[in-house]
C-alpha cells in the first residue's frame, strides 16, 4: 500500500497551541509527532511506499532520514491541502497505483497494531471503498484508505469525516469506519494535549513523550497556563 503524508510548514504548525507553547516548542512538538508517525509507517510490512508532501526544508530532511519519497507543491503545481493530495493521487494513478492511504502527521499514538487493524479492515473488503478512521470527536479524517483513490474528491477541512463519507456514498463506495482511540488522538488544542498525556501514562517512550518530558510540558504545566489564561479573562471581563 502507498501512503501520502501531507505536512504543513513546520514554522506554522500547531498555532492553536500558542496559549501553551511558544513557536519553538510548537515546532519541536510537531517534528516529534511527525517522527513517531513516519517511524511506524516506514517499518510496517503492509506499507510499500511513503510519500511526504511538503515544500518545507524540514520535510526534505525527513524524507532523506527515513528514505521516503518527497513531493513538493511546486512540483505538483498546486497549493492547498486538498489540491496537493488530489494531484499526488493522480500521479500515483499514472503508475497504476489506486489503493492509497492518506494520514496526518499529528497522530503520536499511532502504532503498528492499530495501523494493521485499519489495513486489514480495508483489505478484507472488495470493490470501490473508503476505509476511514476519524478523530475522537468524529469531525476530522485522521487516516483514510481509498480505492480507487483517483475517482475520489478529497474534502479535508472542517467536518471532513462527514464530508468524506458523503462523498463515498455519492460514488456508491463501500464505507468502513474504524473508531480507534490511538488513531483518533490528534493534537490541535490544549485539551488534546491533556488527553494525550492521560493516554500515555505507563506506555513506552516515543519521540513525542520524550520531547514533552524533556521540555517540562506536563499536566501541571498545562493546568497552570490554562488557569492563568482563565484568570486573565475574568479580570478583563471585570474591567470591561
Amino acid at each position: 500500500m502507498h501512503v501520502l503524508l501531507p505536512l504543513k510548514k513546520v514554522s506554522d504548525a500547531k498555532e492553536r497551541l500558542s496559549i501553551l507553547l511558544d513557536k519553538t516548542h510548537r515546532q519541536g512538538l510537531f517534528k516529534a509527532m511527525t517522527d513517531d508517525v513516519i517511524s511506524v509507517l516506514t517499518k510496517h510490512p503492509g506499507i510499500s511506499r511513503v510519500a511526504i508532501i511538503s515544500d518545507d526544508p524540514v520535510a526534505a530532511q525527513l524524507a532523506e532520514d527515513y528514505q521516503t519519497e518527497l513531493l513538493t507543491e511546486n512540483e505538483l503545481k498546486v497549493g492547498g491541502l486538498n489540491a496537493v493530495i488530489q494531484a499526488a493521487v493522480s500521479r500515483l494513478a499514472l503508475r497504476q497505483i489506486d489503493d492509497v492511504m492518506v494520514i496526518h502527521a499529528d497522530l503520536p499514538l499511532i502504532n503498528a497494531a492499530n495501523l494493521s487493524q485499519l489495513i486489514s479492515l480495508h483489505n478484507n473488503s472488495d470493490g470501490p471503498r473508503l476505509t476511514i478512521a476519524p478523530d475522537r470527536h468524529n469531525n476530522g479524517s485522521n487516516c483514510l484508505i481509498c480505492n480507487p483513490a483517483s475517482t475520489f474528491t478529497f474534502k479535508y477541512g472542517k467536518d471532513s469525516f462527514r464530508k468524506h463519507c458523503a462523498q463515498a456514498d455519492s460514488l456508491r463506495f463501500g464505507i468502513q469506519v474504524l473508531e480507534n482511540p490511538d488513531i483518533g488522538c490528534d493534537i490541535d488544542y490544549p485539551h488534546d494535549l491533556v488527553h494525550f498525556l492521560d493516554r500515555t501514562k505507563g506506555r513506552g517512550s516515543t519521540h513525542t513523550v520524550k520531547y514533552l518530558n524533556k521540555n517540562g510540558i506536563t499536566h501541571t504545566f498545562i493546568n497552570s497556563i490554562c488557569n492563568q489564561s482563565t484568570m486573565q479573562g475574568l479580570q478583563h471581563e471585570r474591567v470591561s
